[in-house]
């Protein structure tokens, strides 16, 4: 899955399994941290 990170200020590949996910304003927040920097990293998708 890609982000984007403020901090190195390019897209990163994260492994699927260090994303982690919860529920805002009815909407699907997925939240990781950057291998390379350790900033924290966050995205909204759809809910399924």
């Amino acid at each position: 899955m890609e982000f984007y990170c403020v901090k190195c200020k390019q897209k990163v590949k994260v492994l699927d399994s260090d994303v982690t996910s919860e529920v805002k304003s009815n909407r699907k927040l997925l939240r990781a941290k950057c291998p390379n920097c350790g900033t924290r990293m966050a995205k909204f998708g759809k809910l399924n």
